[in-house]
């Protein structure tokens, strides 16, 4: 019998990505654009998915709600029906019985419960999921759901304005009357102590209304008392004299909670908007949610914190995103749920971010399984293998790379003497960035964007300002012009583009002004793919019209397309390529829902329309690359693999997503890939030959004696073997196993040499 050795397929599976990177399956080495063959976790059971026609996913999926049942069991549900499930091994997907966003979930160990949009409702009975009907309208979205004792359960949300409470018993749901629940109520939240005692919260108004309690008592719901505050988004009850309730913010109130004791609820203030709220002991709650200095919403940016009673327990530095659920372990651990994430704090008061997106500005993809963003608060993320993980939290922007390992950022700091902001580049080398130093430049530039043609040169343009890098210097030239883009299709050719019409070219050593046919244009994305072939955008302040023009070489030409303002440009070839933009434009932020625009067939076309636009997009190839905006990173592929046993961040995500993707190896067709199984000897020669795109060999005489032509990998053993890639085993060891020299042994588990 074959002994289980568990690191072997893993580390074979990892060389063959190396090999099939150098055997020049890579992207295009355009100096102004890269790309990445990365995959975005997909619900359970898709493992490899491949379609003739690309098409843009969401890189990541928007969470709303987690339950640990303890330390290494959990649940977290979000968008699509996607169910996540902890288990010993990490966070991984779970069958789900639905494609409907799922809002809540809570579970006991013998069962759990998950509701959502369109009135879905979901049962766990301790080895699938599935959908149980609900008697309530079919626009209903469940925002909450509690588990009161095996077999029972409420749960609470709103179809339209109308409030709706359901109760699970004897195996079907029922609606519940509640006359003090009144229309215009939206419902957010329960907590229960016991079947007899339950709290619901939710607010007068939605978002920007006011707090509202009902407290059940074995006979129905009755409205309690609140003082005067923002939305109540969520309550924790540690029993039926001592709880919580977490509060939004609104114009007139900063949010923070309220303390039930005494038969009352009364304020305290926690200095942030309380999105969800866990109390443990009678001296223990945690918050999470987002600063009240900033705005409180799915599809904005605020820092996500966790908080310990009064006291600030810990901020998740670089960390950005809105905490709305969040659920303690066993073991003292808390994880958090948002829209762009999922959040760990530990009983050491560090927080990580485990799966984390970026609705952010600004995107570059290199290779298979690397690509760069930078959010909104200037945080560097890298994506690789499915998953976003942070790579430097302060303040960055713009940043360029020429390769994965090695870049520039730009940042500002503010100088003791004298006391004004400077500009500072910081180089990043292997994902870890050093300051090179003020450079004299005492000056706060506000640099827009960076290229970087190699690893040795580089441009940067700014407020009044164009700066070039030369190892190892940046030097500066001022300018009068306001300039927010550059791209160059060579080192001695490029173009760059700003406010008030300006147009720049970079020839023979120097920038010359080339006239455009605009009328008060501020100009974001210039693209060159030669000096004769290059796309300009941006916005005119004369009628908030967007601006795309093409320059041949001797004229502009205008187009119209559906997009108020044009953010960014990446052609992958002459006849393709991709716009970002928003439908307005206001106070300089771009914003609004807007169409992709699809260049193909010689025009421009509408393509899927971006929730708040698109900032930056990067491609390299017609089939792989990222578009970026307040909403999140979106990827564009043909192929989109993920397997139910590799967990989220494991260290060979990348290599199997890669090596799926080339259909050089998959999973046995159940959704799983099996990491831990041997790879055989055999195995190996089918695994190296597809990845290295030798032609196959079938000789008629064969070369082992125990891999005979009928063999179904017969093909690959002699190829691999006609290209020195394998050898036969000994002499003395074919013999000892009863056979004739040269053997192969194809079904021996190949060792790690």
């Amino acid at each position: 019998m074959i002994p289980r050795v568990r690191p072997w397929r893993i580390t074979i599976l990892f060389a063959f990505a190396c090999i099939s990177l150098t055997a020049g399956v890579g992207a295009a080495n355009n100096p102004a654009d890269h790309s990445a063959r990365t995959a975005p976790p997909i619900p359970y059971p898709k493992a490899a998915h491949h379609t003739d026609t690309p098409a843009w996913h969401n890189a990541l999926v928007k969470y709303y709600g987690v339950h640990m049942t303890g330390a290494t069991d959990g649940w977290i549900v979000g968008d699509d029906g996607t169910i996540l499930r902890h288990t010993a091994i990490g966070w991984n997907y779970y069958p789900s019985p639905t494609t409907n966003t799922l809002r809540a979930v809570d579970s006991r160990p013998a069962e759990a419960w998950a509701v959502g949009a369109s009135n879905i409702t979901t049962h766990f009975d301790g080895s699938a999921w599935q959908v149980v009907a609900s008697p309530a309208p079919p626009t209903t979205t469940l925002r909450d759901v509690k588990i009161i004792a095996l077999g029972e359960a409420w749960a609470a949300g709103n179809a339209g304005n109308q409030p709706v409470v359901m109760h699970y018993l004897n195996g079907n749901w029922e609606l519940v009357s509640t006359p003090v629940i009144t229309s215009g109520i939206t419902l957010y939240q329960m907590s229960w102590t016991s079947p007899n005692d339950g709290w619901l919260v939710g607010a007068n108004g939605g978002d920007s209304g006011t707090a509202v309690a009902y407290h059940y008592t074995g006979s129905g719901w009755n409205q309690v008392a609140l003082p005067a505050a923002g939305p109540a988004y969520s309550i924790s009850m540690l029993d039926s004299n001592d709880g919580w309730i977490g509060l939004g913010e609104t114009q007139t109130y900063l949010g923070g909670a309220l303390h039930y004791q005494g038969g009352s609820w009364q304020q305290v203030s926690t200095n942030t908007t309380v999105m969800s709220i866990l109390a443990t002991d009678a001296n223990t709650f945690y918050t999470a949610g987002c600063g009240n200095y900033a705005p409180c919403e799915p599809f904005y940016v605020s820092p996500v914190f966790f908080q310990q009673g009064l006291s600030q327990y810990g901020f998740s530095y670089g960390a950005e995103g809105l905490v709305v659920s969040i659920s303690k372990a066993a073991n003292g651990d808390v994880w958090g749920v948002g829209p762009i994430g999922i959040f760990h704090l530990d009983a050491r008061g560090r927080i990580s971010d485990i799966l984390t997106g970026v609705p952010g500005n600004e995107v570059q993809t290199f290779d298979q399984s690397n690509t760069l963003a930078l959010s909104s608060q200037g945080t560097l993320r890298r994506y690789k293998g499915g998953y976003w993980s942070t790579i430097q939290p302060f303040n960055l922007y713009p940043f360029a790379n020429s390769s994965r390992n090695d870049g520039w950022a730009i940042g500002h700091e503010s100088a003791a003497s004298p006391n004004t902001d400077y500009t500072i580049f910081y180089h990043l080398i292997n994902d870890q960035y050093a300051s090179i130093g003020e450079q004299n430049f005492t000056a706060n530039y506000p640099i827009n964007a960076m290229q970087m043609l190699s690893a040795n040169e580089g441009w940067a343009v700014a407020d009044n300002a164009i700066f070039h890098y030369i190892t190892p210097t940046w030097t500066l030239q001022n300018r009068s012009e306001v300039l927010y883009a550059v791209n160059f299709d060579s080192p001695g050719d490029g173009w760059a583009v700003g406010d008030n019409d300006v147009v720049l070219h970079y020839t023979g050593g120097s920038w010359q002004a080339v006239p455009i046919t605009t009328t008060n244009a501020s100009l974001h994305a210039v693209y060159a793919l030669a000096p004769n072939n290059v796309w300009v955008g941006g916005w005119s302040s004369v009628g908030g019209a967007s601006q795309l023009l093409h320059w041949n070489g001797s004229v502009w030409s205008a187009v119209s397309v559906p997009v108020g303002f044009i953010n960014d440009i990446k052609m992958v070839s002459p006849t393709e390529g991709w716009a970002g933009g928003t439908s307005e434009m206001s106070n300089f932020y771009s914003q609004g829902d807007a169409p992709l625009l699809h260049y193909v067939g010689g025009g421009w076309q509408p393509g899927p329309i971006i929730k708040g636009g698109a900032l930056s997009i990067s491609f390299a190839s017609a089939t792989e690359g990222f578009a970026i905006g307040t909403s999140g990173a979106l990827r564009y592929s043909d192929c989109n693999p993920f397997y139910s046993d590799v967990p989220i961040g494991h260290w060979a995500t990348g290599p199997i997503v890669y090596l799926t993707c080339r259909a050089i190896l998959s999973g046995p067709g159940d959704g799983s890939f099996h990491t831990d199984d041997p790879a055989t000897r055999i195995q190996f020669a089918k695994l190296i030959t597809i990845a290295r795109g030798w032609p196959l060999i079938t000789p008629t005489t064969q070369t082992f004696s125990d891999v005979p032509p009928s063999n179904p990998l017969y093909t690959f053993v002699e190829t691999t073997y006609a290209n020195g890639a394998i050898s036969g085993a000994a002499a003395a060891t074919c013999t000892a196993r009863g056979l004739a020299a040269p053997c192969f042994l194809p079904n021996d588990p190949i060792s790690r040499a």
